[in-house]
């Protein structure tokens, strides 16, 4: 399997783990498979709240994805690791990205929205790659043709393209996701021409509902340099999703994956399991508290829309142990019903016909954990 290179950093398998938030994608997960010879993520969504829970001190959104970006390059021994950063937590964007470059972050991954500040955020950071999440090739037109008319003086180094089965929140309407054109397989041949004709030679990455080596093999046959993988490593050993989270996972049926109703307040489909404790249904009772997904005025549109929106935050700070007793909600992609027990990375990557780039053991041994057993 031939390597890929982003940035001029070199990276063996071509797998890129998804970031998953909250509480899933952290430190332990994203360095682990990052430590093996894949791109690992810590995602950044609401890390200053599990942070200060974890410690048992506060921490602020620049310290905490300083303090996780860190955490997880120790962990990679050399490896590769990204942050996820999502446009549509606006109020803790900039503070997100500008923490994971101090801790030391090897590139930016950002969707939910178009990261349309993300060059000039990065200016002053010439070793971290940018790389946004898109939907469509007009998406990634009208970010370069942004990008191009505010003077960037770079633009992006890899594109994640996303379809319609990734988990968490969907590029799409809600009545698109079925539509034969919005298929992986469709989005990616004029995106991938787009990237060589008006880009250069950069890694295109293709995610959601990649889940067997068939599949992978079939969209670097296709031109990908790489895969993004999200639900395969949900339920592994290293991540931090709760066992609570896990479990629903493998209970999980064809049946119970579906969009949350009503929809998070960004205003994108939002795919979560049945098995959770709410359900599939996000709550409206409740004025939104965290605001991490408010718009440009400080509003949620939660409070304001609550017949079409719910705030997603109590739900997946709970998902995420941040918050007791309020009822999580889990988030999977449309291949969760297919994951039927926990694995490590290592044997995921090695179910996936990847020989992992590091000899050394993995495992438990290798995490710590807090008083509820979940690693940390």
């Amino acid at each position: 399997m031939t390597p890929f290179r982003i940035r001029g950093k070199t990276i063996s398998l071509p797998i890129v783990q998804g970031g998953m938030g909250i509480g899933v994608s952290l430190a332990p997960l994203a360095g682990e498979v990052a430590r093996l010879g894949g791109v690992g993520t810590v995602s950044s969504a609401a890390l200053e709240d599990l942070l200060t829970l974890r410690e048992g001190r506060p921490f602020t959104t620049f310290e905490a994805a300083a303090h996780e970006v860190k955490a997880a390059k120790e962990l990679a021994a050399g490896g590769y690791v990204a942050v996820n950063v999502m446009c549509a937590a606006a109020t803790t964007y900039e503070d997100s990205v500008r923490g994971a470059v101090a801790g030391g972050v090897d590139a930016v991954v950002s969707g939910a929205g178009l990261p349309t500040d993300l060059p000039f955020i990065l200016a002053d950071a010439p070793d971290v790659a940018l790389i946004p999440i898109v939907s469509s090739v007009r998406a990634l037109r009208v970010l370069v043709k942004l990008w191009r008319r505010r003077g960037a003086t770079r633009l992006a180094d890899a594109v994640v393209v996303e379809g319609p089965l990734a988990g968490g929140h969907l590029g799409f309407r809600a009545e698109e996701i079925g539509d034969e054109a919005n298929r992986l397989e469709n989005l990616l041949p004029p995106i991938l021409e787009y990237v060589r004709s008006g880009l250069g030679d950069i890694p295109v990455i293709a995610a959601g509902g990649v889940y067997t080596r068939d599949d992978i093999d079939r969209f670097l046959t296709m031109g990908c340099s790489a895969v993004q993988l999200g639900t395969r490593f949900l339920c592994t050993v290293e991540s931090s999703a709760s066992p609570e989270f896990k479990q629903a996972i493998l209970d999980t049926t064809t049946e119970d994956i579906e969009l949350a109703e009503p929809a998070s307040p960004c205003g994108y489909p939002f795919r979560v399991t049945r098995r959770s404790p709410r359900e599939g249904r996000a709550h409206s009772a409740n004025p939104c508290r965290y605001k991490y997904l408010i718009d440009s005025d400080g509003r949620c549109k939660a409070n304001l829309e609550p017949e079409r929106y719910a705030c997603l935050c109590s739900a997946l700070l709970s998902a995420g142990g941040a918050l007791e007793a309020e009822g999580g909600l889990y988030s999977t992609g449309a291949n969760g019903w297919r994951v039927d027990h926990v694995m490590s990375v290592r044997d995921v990557l090695l179910d996936l016909g990847f020989e992992p780039a590091s000899a050394a053991e993995s495992g438990p041994d290798r995490l710590r954990a807090d008083d509820s057993g979940r690693a940390a």
